[in-house]
Order: C-alpha cells, then sequence, then structure tokens
C-alpha cells in the first residue's frame, strides 16, 4: 500500500491532471452508488418487512446449510479481503491519502503514514462492526430510510468531488 501511494503521489506530482481524473471518476462512480441505493430503499419500502434479530437469522441460516459457523478470526479475514479486492476503497484510498505521501519523503516516514492510514482503518472498522452488531434490529427495521438518506449523501459528496474535477481537469 505504501509504494503504491507513494507511486500515486509521485504520479500526480508529475501530472496534477491525474488527481483531477481521480476525483472526476470517483464522484462518478459515488453518484452511480447514490442512484442505486436511493433505488433499493425506495424498493424495499415497498416490500413486505420483516425484521429478525441477528443472532436468530445465524442460527437459522447455519441450520438451513446457507452459511458455515463464522468465527471471528474468520469474519476478519474475510472483511480484510473484501475490502482489499474492493475498488471503491482502491479509489477512495488512492485518491484521499495520495496527498500525505510526497516523493521527497523518507522512507521512515512513508512508512510512517502507512502505519497510521493501517490503523486508522481497522480502529475504525472493528468500531463500525461493534456498533452495527449492537444496532442491528434498529437497522433491519430502518434498512429502507437509511439506503435512502446515505443515497442523498454520496449524491452530495459524488457531485462535489466530480465538480472538483473537472475544475481540476478543466480548469
Amino acid at each position: 500500500m505504501t509504494v503504491s501511494l507513494a507511486g500515486l503521489s509521485a504520479v500526480i506530482a508529475a501530472r496534477p491532471s491525474v488527481l483531477g481524473a481521480l476525483q472526476l471518476i470517483g464522484g462518478l462512480f459515488l453518484i452511480y452508488m447514490s442512484a442505486s441505493s436511493v433505488r433499493s430503499g425506495f424498493a424495499s419500502r415497498r416490500a413486505p418487512t420483516v425484521v429478525v434479530g441477528t443472532e436468530d437469522y445465524t442460527k437459522q441460516a447455519i441450520a438451513a446449510g446457507s452459511i458455515d459457523d463464522m468465527t471471528g478470526w474468520r469474519a476478519y479475514k474475510l472483511g480484510v479481503v473484501t475490502n482489499l479486492s474492493n475498488p471503491k476503497a482502491l479509489v477512495f484510498f488512492g485518491a484521499l491519502f495520495a496527498q500525505f505521501i510526497r516523493p521527497d519523503m523518507s522512507p521512515t516516514w512513508t512508512v510512517a503514514v502507512a502505519v497510521i492510514l493501517v490503523t486508522m482503518s481497522v480502529t475504525c472498522f472493528s468500531t463500525f462492526a461493534l456498533i452495527v452488531r449492537a444496532a442491528s434490529r434498529w437497522i433491519a427495521h430502518h434498512s429502507a430510510a437509511i439506503d435512502i438518506v446515505s443515497g442523498l449523501i454520496f449524491a452530495v459528496l459524488g457531485l462535489v468531488m466530480a465538480v472538483e474535477g473537472i475544475i481540476e481537469l478543466f480548469g
């Protein structure tokens, strides 16, 4: 990750338009995600709602044979692999964190920034997972509204990113 961020930073330093292109592509992708999220939210509002606690659902799914008994370590590994293979995460980290890595930085500072980024990511994702687990029943009950609101937030952020990308590219 450190090497790719340092390389991206060097490319952006040599060609500032690359940052504009990343912002434009990332913004358009957020707008696309927004449309999908809002559409999903309205579709689930029309569908009948069945709210089941996470523990009940997990037991039912295991009994039905649709998932294996998920240990904490297996869930963690699945989360890491999912996040690392997620193109949205790569674009997000590439566009956002490239500004913190400079081509003239020492290897020590580059590694320090990478360690800070990894620590922040693990802390944020772990905290988020614990909060979601604690609030799972409420989230399941209000999932349609959450999809719609998050879709609208994605639309605003995507529009801002796309406009900044256009300004960077076409000045």
